[in-house]
């Protein structure tokens, strides 16, 4: 961190110079882990996504086909494939959560269940709405749609990668059907029961960079900078907004076009944290990086007070002019 300094050079910028518009621009380089699953998933309290209602259907497409409704996600679930004489006997699951509250793409989505008895290989699909009339009749069901992901599932927790399914449905409802990817042979027998299907979520970070104005330097302003000994002038404020679930650094840097010739004194741009302090930070030029102060998780918002030295453009000619792109990078927590 450095302090604001107030110089006098004898001989700065004798001729009249102009310094272009200076724009603030996003460059983003996110490296996001997925968030950790909790040991113990509760669908009911844990789920980032609520769970609307469930459903399993036993003997599908067979005399005797019934519906099961109105499950709840604490209830216990059936997926199944069992060969009996000539007949191969389908259960399968029917899971509905709610995203209408989700409206930006995520990083991930995960979905976990607890199972039991002996397992199988388990796909989980898209699926659609389902209806249910008196004593268990299937009033319509949906067809499989689009895999999402398949797992050996047995006893304990399983997880399934449906971050497609996830982005697929933001900002309405996540249909999902649990079945297993060979419903053609029965023989063995494949059998899952499970319960608390719940769904993890990790948002990808989001970030908006804003303001900044550009400044004109001319023979009346090197005077006024002269007889005050203060070279430094305003730029603005660069406004910072995030959104993240996850841990992250903010780094930043500038760009500068054409290339100064001759080089400029040193780099003229700096940052003042926190607003009012007095406490400026230089804003070094690319491939170097200066952190910027940040919360570090969750969302942050903030405007950083943007200034430059005139004293480290040097002595220019007069019409030159400059474009400097303030850039603003997100990265993982440690990177």
């Amino acid at each position: 961190m450095t302090g604001r300094r107030t110089l006098k050079t004898d001989g700065l910028m004798r001729k009249c110079v102009i310094v272009g518009l200076l724009l603030a621009v996003l460059s983003i380089s996110a490296s996001v882990g997925q968030k950790a699953m909790a040991d113990s998933c509760d669908c009911s309290t844990s789920s980032d996504v609520p769970f609307v209602r469930g459903m399993y259907v036993d003997k599908l497409g067979l005399d005797g086909e019934k519906c099961h409704c109105g499950l709840t996600c604490s209830d216990t679930f059936h997926i199944r494939v069992k060969k009996k004489k000539d007949v191969i006997e389908i259960r399968r699951s029917y899971l509905m959560f709610d995203l209408t509250g989700l409206t930006d793409p995520v990083e991930s989505a995960v979905l976990s269940i607890e199972g039991k008895h002996s397992g199988g290989r388990v796909g989980v699909y898209m699926g659609g709405p389902w209806s249910c009339g008196h004593h268990n009749t299937c009033l319509s069901l949906p067809s499989l749609g689009t895999k999402l992901d398949e797992k050996d599932a047995g006893p304990g927790t399983t997880t399934f990668d449906i971050t497609a399914g996830v982005n697929a449905s933001l900002g309405g409802y996540l249909y999902l059907v649990l079945a297993m990817v060979d419903e053609n042979s029965g023989d063995p027998e494949q059998h899952l029961d499970f319960t608390d299907p719940c769904i993890t979520i990790t948002r990808r970070p989001r970030v908006e960079v804003s303001g900044l104005h550009g400044l004109k330097i001319t023979q009346s302003l090197i005077a006024e900078c002269s007889a005050t000994g203060d070279f430094a002038r305003s730029l603005g404020k660069l406004s910072v907004s995030v959104t993240a679930s996850t841990s992250y650094v903010l780094k930043i840097y500038y760009t500068v076009s054409p290339e100064p010739s001759p080089a400029f004194a040193g780099d003229p741009l700096l940052f003042e944290y926190q607003t009012g302090s007095g406490n400026w930070t230089t804003i070094p030029k690319f491939p170097n990086m200066a952190t910027l102060p940040s919360a570090g998780s969750g969302d942050w918002n903030y405007d950083y007070p943007v200034e430059i030295d005139l004293v480290k453009l040097g002595d220019r000619k007069a019409g030159e002019s400059f474009t400097f792109t303030v850039h603003v990078i997100l990265t993982e927590s440690g990177i």
